[in-house]
């Protein structure tokens, strides 16, 4: 039976270790996000969620803390913004 490793304090605005594919393929809470999601077309904002569903996932398994507040924060917006265009198609941008 392994120990569970001790709770750590998360620096705020520390960078996560990071290899070179991880900024293509996770979206951490020290990366870029549009202010606005409604901007955004649908294939960008479905790649914008893939990239922060990838980095939840990651929190998950490698952080004994959890996802990160501002990650989650990221996926509950852009789950709200999806929804809302299941919703009300015409919101969907023409150009995706």
């Amino acid at each position: 039976m392994s120990e569970c490793s001790p709770a750590r304090p998360r620096p705020t605005g520390s960078p996560r270790a990071r290899g070179p594919e991880s900024s293509v393929v996770r979206l951490g809470p020290d990366d870029a996000f549009p202010a606005d999601l409604t901007e955004l077309g649908l294939v960008a904002l479905q790649v914008l969620h893939s990239r922060i569903c990838r980095q939840l996932d990651h929190d998950h398994l490698t952080d004994p803390d959890g996802p990160h507040p501002i990650t989650l924060d990221r996926h509950h917006q852009l789950v709200v913004e999806l929804r809302a265009r299941e919703i009300s198609p015409a919101r969907t941008h023409a150009e995706d």
